[in-house]
């Protein structure tokens, strides 16, 4: 499969999957949804884009206390087939080599969530974790990160367009609950510190079921 190079498309003139969108931030100047169904999405804490924090046009740099949220809807659940897909660029807090916990991504439920935890990414669905197994230590460049579920229940975890991890489950989300990206709600005191672009969720596919470009 391969990667789009530029930032994520809109339309469905250049995505066969784009009525299956759930959420699409491209977070250039704004925070809106771009997706066909738009969802309430904002910042808090004072986040803003720019240029300086983007890998396509713009992006946010977040630290404590600064994230996006998104607003409940079914379109966001993580049930079924989904891929969930952003680029991110880490920035290590910490002592010497190792990083302190960084939480990237959760529902308010936190019934799934992304966390940098000993430099180590992982992601958790309703108990389960799969660990990237990939060192995050001292590494600030920019990596695409996508975790899919296909219709065999495999979920998939890729850096960079490598399957690192897989395992079956067949785990969702509590409820339709709302989105913090760049936080977890109930662990203000580890927050995501680093970029974020490109942010997007897609509801009912499998985009990558092998490694990709």
């Amino acid at each position: 499969m391969l990667l789009s190079p530029y930032r994520f498309a809109t339309g469905s003139g250049s995505d066969p999957n784009w009525l299956d969108v759930g959420l699409l931030l491209h977070l250039n100047g704004n925070f809106t949804d771009s997706s066909s169904t738009p969802k309430t999405s904002a910042s808090a804490g004072g986040l803003v884009t720019s240029t300086a924090a983007a890998n396509y046009g713009e992006g946010v740099q977040c630290a404590a206390g600064q994230y996006i949220t998104v607003a409940a809807d079914n379109d966001l659940r993580f049930n079924g087939q989904f891929t969930f897909e952003f680029w991110m660029r880490a920035t290590p807090v910490g002592f010497g080599a190792g990083w302190q916990d960084q939480d990237i991504f959760s529902t308010v439920s936190q019934s799934v969530y992304i966390i940098i935890r000993g430099a180590s990414l992982d992601f958790r669905i309703h108990g389960s974790t799969l660990y990237l197994n990939t060192d995050m230590s001292g590494n600030t460049d920019w990596h695409h990160i996508a975790i899919t579920r296909d219709a065999s229940n495999v979920v998939r975890v890729f850096l960079n367009g490598v399957q690192k991890w897989s395992l079956t489950n067949t785990g969702s989300d509590a409820s339709s609950t709302g989105w913090e990206i760049g936080g977890i709600t109930s662990l203000a005191a580890k927050p995501y510190v680093g970029k974020l672009d490109e942010i997007r969720f897609t509801k009912g596919v499998c985009r990558y079921a092998a490694g990709f470009t």
